[in-house]
């Protein structure tokens, strides 16, 4: 069984602040505070997955950006 995970969210990286892992998905928060977008992924080693590598490019920029 093979599942197939899309997502389009258009926005500059630099909006993007952190992120945050939940139960039934993955939370965006841009600058400002300001609620992105919810990535529900029910899965738990795919949101995982996806966690991971968005919370890298988000932690590498931060810290280029500091």
């Amino acid at each position: 069984r093979t599942a197939r995970l899309s997502a389009v969210w258009e926005g500059p990286g630099s909006d993007l602040s952190s992120i945050s892992l939940e139960n039934k998905g993955i939370s965006l928060v841009l600058r400002g505070g300001v609620v992105g977008p919810f990535l529900t992924i029910q899965e738990e080693s795919t949101r995982l997955w996806l966690f991971r590598k968005i919370s890298g490019v988000v932690q590498k920029y931060n810290a280029a950006h500091a």
